[in-house]
């Protein structure tokens, strides 16, 4: 049974899952999504992206939604989302996958984790590594 859970669970959270596709979006999206990559665990203000890309932060904000399906925002946290479940996965502490993904603490990252993956960060990694 744990086998076939941690298999599920594998299929269903890949990169693909937490990560939007990228497609056709304009230089200054793709621009501001490598940023965002690079700077994953930073705090990236929407001024920063805005430097980032040469958009104004108002239209950034418009084209990378357009683009990518989501806000900028969002998308960084579920990068580092995607981050904290690769540490989880390699055998990381929670707390550890937590200040290494960005997020201000634990509990900062049970709050998204849970959102996006439906499972807690303790919860995902034991299946991960039991299986």
């Amino acid at each position: 049974m744990a086998g076939v859970l941690a298999g599920w669970i594998t299929r269903h959270s890949e990169s693909r899952a937490a990560t939007p596709a990228a497609g056709p979006e304009p230089a200054a999206v793709r621009r501001a999504r490598e940023y965002l990559r690079e700077n994953v665990v930073q705090a990236v203000s929407l001024s920063d992206l805005s430097e980032a890309s040469g958009l104004s932060g108002y239209r950034l904000n418009r084209a990378f939604s357009r683009a990518v399906g989501l806000p900028p925002h969002a998308y960084q946290i579920r990068l580092r989302v995607e981050r904290a479940r690769e540490l989880l996965a390699a055998g990381s502490a929670p707390a550890v996958a937590a200040s290494e993904s960005g997020f201000s603490d634990q509990s900062h990252l049970t709050r998204h984790f849970k959102r996006i993956t439906g499972f807690t960060p303790a919860a995902y990694g034991k299946i991960v590594q039991d299986a």
